[in-house]
């Protein structure tokens, strides 16, 4: 009896071009988003309200780099095959062991991951909120790349 190959589906996407991009979908992030935006819209501005909205966006970033995470579990070297020659090279080192040893070692890599991260949960957030969002700037990247910077460094130990 012929029977055609079970194929299972990857519950993993690796990226091409940007783990941001290729691997991460903003709808998935929906409801964390709209409770930001419900606390950055809130008329009440006190110390519990900006906690919430810190807490709101660390839990993000720890969603964000579970998914990072995963892929990294992935295997070792999946990044130097032909297909993902297009990811840049500080993605490569922060989402394949192959590059463990860069990434122990040195830290160029995580200025621009942090950079990135800022810029998607910002998009992320405008894009997801439309109707609703308040325009961040600069001031506001520079503290989620802060907040993303302690995370990826506070992971560090879950990089090995």
């Amino acid at each position: 009896m012929s029977v055609p190959p079970i194929i299972e589906r990857r519950q993993v996407r690796l990226p091409t071009q940007s783990f941001f991009k290729d691997s991460l979908q903003a709808r998935k992030f929906t409801d964390d988003f709209q409770n930001l935006d419900r606390l950055m819209r809130s008329s009440i501005n006190n110390k519990n309200i900006r906690k919430g909205i810190s807490n709101t966006l660390k839990f993000i970033i720890r969603s964000i780099l579970e998914n990072a995470f995963n892929i990294r579990s992935f295997g070792i070297g999946w990044s130097q095959q032909e297909h993902y020659q297009g990811l840049p090279m500080p993605q490569k080192i922060w989402l394949d062991d192959a590059y463990i040893e860069q990434r122990e070692l040195e830290e160029e890599w995580i200025e621009p991951i942090t950079s990135d991260f800022g810029r998607w949960i910002i998009n992320a957030y405008e894009f997801l909120c439309k109707d609703s969002f308040i325009m961040l700037g600069d001031d506001e990247l520079r503290e989620l790349n802060n907040l993303t910077e302690e995370a990826i460094l506070a992971d560090k130990e879950f990089f090995k």
